[in-house]
């Protein structure tokens, strides 16, 4: 006989693959850098790979600053000027100017400062799944997000990829009757549910209100053979 189990992996990693993006600021009052460092909230869908100490060799990949109007100037190396910081109270990551990080590069710190960055930054995964069956869960990804509940974000991730092993979201309820689509079951990287209100957790995006199955997705993993997983969402039940 076939066996109906899914192995669950932890693995310690951020995300998907890295890309490069570029992002700019607008510095109103730069003349204050010179007695403290100024922080710049990066947008909530950078993730860094290293966000307990300042490691510019991983995710910082240039820097420019000019006043407005004006030329460019190179920030090289960047590190020696610019720094990053994760905020647990605001769960974002923090560019940082340092401490006369703009002094020596012929701008007029009296006016408004443009900084334009590029990071080598991630596509932030929970979960993955992977043939055997096995559920990869990227607990990086999930501390970084969620550090004071992260043990809730585990356990819907964990509770998600399982899911898509048993065959979910479905297209077809169990006695084959169509689910419409994308009105309760929509396909992006997978099949997954906007029942509830989007609060199934077979939607698109592990929160941490999902923590159960809505009744569409209970009824197609009571409806599924479960030998020979994983089940695909769009097959008919037996």
């Amino acid at each position: 006989r076939r066996g109906r189990c899914v192995r669950l992996v932890f693995v310690d990693t951020i995300g998907w693959d890295p890309e490069l993006a570029y992002h700019t600021f607008w510095i109103r009052d730069p003349s204050n850098i010179a007695t403290a460092p100024k922080e710049l909230n990066l947008p909530s869908s950078v993730l860094l790979d290293n966000r307990e100490h300042d490691a510019p060799g991983n995710w910082l990949i240039g820097a420019w600053v000019r006043n407005p109007g004006g030329a460019w100037r190179d920030l090289s190396p960047p590190g020696n000027r610019l720094g990053v910081r994760w905020n647990e109270t605001n769960s974002l990551f923090k560019l940082i100017i340092k401490r006369n990080g703009l002094d020596g590069l012929g701008l007029d710190l009296s006016r408004s400062v443009d900084l334009k960055v590029r990071l080598r930054q991630y596509e932030g995964g929970g979960g993955l799944q992977v043939a055997g069956p096995c559920a990869a869960i990227c607990v990086r990804w999930i501390d970084a997000h969620s550090t004071s509940n992260r043990p809730t974000y585990i356990q819907n991730t964990i509770i998600h990829e399982m899911g898509h092993a048993f065959g979910l979201a479905a297209t077809r309820h169990p006695d084959n009757s169509n689910i419409p689509m994308p009105a309760e079951t929509y396909s992006l990287h997978g099949l997954h549910c906007h029942e509830n209100t989007d609060g199934c957790n077979m939607y698109g995006t592990v929160r941490l209100s999902n923590t159960a199955y809505c009744d569409n997705c209970t009824q197609a993993v009571r409806g599924r053979m479960l030998t020979g997983l994983p089940r695909e969402g769009d097959e008919a039940f037996s």
